[in-house]
C-alpha cells in the first residue's frame, strides 16, 4: 500500500459536468414517422434503434412522454421491438407533457437536472423548459447524433452500468410490491430479505466509487466529486480506509451501492465521505455503514468519532442521519458542518438488515 498526504479538498470537483441519467422520448415524428392516431404505421426514424441500443448499453435510462392513446402507443412499441427498453413510460391523452416527466423522474427518483427530453414539437420543447428548466430539451431532428454529445459520455462502463436498466426495472417491482403491501413499511423491508455486505475497497471498485461519486448529489455528504485517479490513490493510502457496501435482496442483487471514506488523522479515525446510489434510498444502507464506521472507531478506542458534511441543495437527508444517529453539531464553516459522535452508545443497523462483514 502506497502511503502519502492526499489533499481530498483539492480532489472534491474533478468531475461533475452535467450527465443526462434518464433520456425521455417523445413517440410521433421522433421514435419513429407518422402519427399513430392519425393511422400512420410505426416505422422507426433513420438510426433510432442505434441509438437506443447504444444509450442502454451505456448505463443511460430511457422513459416515453407522449400525448396518444396508450393502448395503441404500447402496440406499436412491441411491434418495433423497443418496449423493454423504456421505464415508467407515461402515455395517455390527459396529462400535460411537463407532468409526464415529473411523474417519470419521480419514480425513477432522478433528480431533473439529469432528465432529459427529445421531441420535434417547438411548443412541447418550450413549455418544458418553461416549467422545469433544470431538464434538457433536445429537437428530435439531431436523434441519430445523441451518443456523440457529452451529455451521454459515460467513460468506463461498470457491471452496474451495463445493468442499470434492469436494476431499475427490479426497483420499480419492488415499489409495485410495496404499494400493494397492507402492513407496515418495517415489514415490508423485512419482507425483502435485504442484505448489505461490507468490506474493504479493492483496486476493481475504483471505477465504480468514482462513478458514485459522479452520480450521487442527495445522498452524498461531504458533496465531493472524486475522479478515478483520487478514489484510486485513496484505496492504496495507509491514510486512508474506503468501505463499500453491496445490497441484495429477494428482487435481486443490486451491486455496489454506496461506501465511505475514513481518514486517520492525528490518531483518530474521521468519515470524510458517505455517499449511498439515490436508488436504493431508504432502504438502510446509509444507516449500516455510519453504524460500521461508529463501530470502527470506538474499535480503535477513540474519544469520539467526527464526519464532515458539506450542505448543498440537496442532501440535507445525510446531515438529518448523522442527527439521527447521535451525531452532534461541533463547529461550521461557510457551508461545511462537521458533526462529532461521543461513541458512548453505538446505535445498531436497521431492523430489517442483514449485515455481513466480508
Amino acid at each position: 500500500m502506497a502511503a502519502g498526504f492526499i489533499d481530498v479538498d483539492k480532489c472534491m470537483s474533478e468531475t461533475g459536468q452535467k450527465k443526462i441519467k434518464c433520456l425521455v422520448w417523445d413517440l410521433d415524428h421522433t421514435l419513429w414517422s407518422g402519427v399513430l392516431l392519425e393511422g400512420d404505421p410505426p416505422v422507426l426514424r433513420p438510426g433510432v434503434r442505434t441509438v437506443v441500443e447504444e444509450l442502454d448499453r451505456r448505463g443511460v435510462l430511457q422513459s416515453v412522454a407522449s400525448q396518444g392513446d396508450p393502448d395503441l402507443a404500447f402496440a406499436a412499441l412491441r411491434e418495433v421491438g423497443l418496449q423493454q427498453y423504456f421505464l415508467a413510460p407515461q402515455i395517455n391523452l390527459i396529462e400535460d407533457k411537463v407532468q409526464k416527466i415529473a411523474t417519470i423522474a419521480e419514480m425513477l427518483n432522478i433528480q431533473l437536472e439529469h432528465i432529459g427530453l427529445i421531441d420535434d414539437c417547438p411548443y412541447q420543447r418550450a413549455a418544458v423548459s418553461y416549467a422545469l428548466p433544470d431538464v434538457t430539451v433536445l429537437d428530435a431532428r439531431h436523434a441519430a447524433h445523441l451518443p456523440r454529445l457529452s451529455l451521454f459520455d459515460v467513460g468506463e462502463l461498470t457491471a452496474e452500468a451495463r445493468n442499470r436498466r434492469q436494476l431499475y426495472t427490479a426497483d420499480l417491482k419492488r415499489q409495485t410490491a410495496q404499494q400493494g403491501w397492507n402492513g407496515s413499511r418495517a415489514d415490508f423491508l423485512r419482507s425483502c430479505q435485504i442484505v448489505v455486505t461490507l468490506r474493504v475497497a479493492a483496486e476493481q471498485d475504483v471505477t465504480r466509487m468514482s462513478e458514485l461519486f459522479e452520480r450521487t448529489h442527495r445522498f452524498n455528504a461531504s458533496a465531493c466529486h472524486y475522479g478515478k485517479e483520487t478514489v484510486y490513490d485513496l484505496v492504496r493510502s495507509e491514510q486512508y480506509c474506503v468501505i463499500v457496501a453491496q445490497l441484495s435482496d429477494c428482487f435481486g442483487d443490486q451491486g455496489l451501492v454506496g461506501g465511505m471514506i475514513l481518514r486517520q488523522q492525528h490518531s483518530q479515525w474521521e468519515l470524510i465521505a458517505l455517499l449511498v446510489s439515490c436508488r436504493v434510498m431508504g432502504r438502510g444502507v446509509g444507516e449500516t455503514l455510519l453504524c460500521h464506521g461508529l463501530e470502527i472507531a470506538k474499535g480503535h478506542g477513540q474519544p469520539f468519532f467526527q464526519a464532515r458534511y458539506q450542505r448543498t441543495a440537496y442532501n440535507r437527508m445525510m446531515a438529518l442521519l448523522f442527527v439521527a444517529h447521535g451525531f452532534r453539531r461541533r463547529r461550521e464553516s461557510d457551508d461545511v458542518l462537521i458533526f462529532a459522535h461521543d461513541l458512548k452508545e453505538i446505535p445498531s443497523c436497521p431492523a430489517w438488515v442483514v449485515r455481513l462483514l466480508l
